[in-house]
């Protein structure tokens, strides 16, 4: 049996001088996070880097 390489995730916490941040609501059909609230974040794949990511 072989193993899957984990699945890395990077997310960005980006905020204004003012104090204000960035979120970003996940479209209904998103499985776990369907209609919730999150930073933005992506899935890292294996040929990039999490800045490339993001």
């Amino acid at each position: 049996m072989t193993s899957a390489a984990p699945a890395v995730a990077a997310a960005a916490l980006l905020a204004g001088d003012d104090g204000r941040v960035l979120l970003v609501r996940h479209r209904d059909d998103d499985g776990a996070f369907s209609g919730r609230w999150s930073l933005p974040m992506e899935l890292v794949a294996s040929h990039e880097t999490v800045e490339e990511a993001l």
